[in-house]
């Protein structure tokens, strides 16, 4: 059994079927593995969607997820705890939550973000 959270990009490959999440479809698609999103994900596309900067219906990306099975790992302040210790690397506030979600509950983290590797060890890079 794996527990994964996957990055807001990793969410958006698997729902699309983009061919970047080929490497990781049988980990998604294995009954006993667990997959999250984080509730962070669907407000980063829906904060990039209302400033134009993507096209894509955050709510459809939502229902759509829950729909195909990956549980919401909702947004709460005990996450806070690692990203105080973080060094960024980079100033992306929804991945540090993410990475931050990912780390306090032992999560493997999918991303595409090869930075991310500078926070946490436990990823698959896709």
């Amino acid at each position: 059994m794996m527990k994964i959270l996957l990055d807001t990009n990793a969410l958006l490959w698997a729902l699309l079927e983009n061919p970047r999440i080929l490497p990781v479809r049988e980990i998604l698609l294995d009954r006993y593995n667990y997959a999250y999103i984080s509730s962070i994900s669907i407000w980063e596309i829906a904060i990039k969607s209302k400033i134009k900067k993507i096209s894509i219906d955050a709510v459809r990306v939502y229902n759509v997820a829950l729909e195909s099975g990956f549980k919401e790992l909702p947004i709460i302040g005990k996450y806070i705890n690692e990203y105080m210790d973080f060094r960024l690397h980079h100033k992306d506030p929804f991945d540090h939550i993410i990475v931050s979600q990912a780390m306090q509950e032992s999560l493997t983290l999918i991303t595409g973000d090869k930075l991310l590797q500078k926070y946490y060890d436990n990823i698959i890079l896709i």
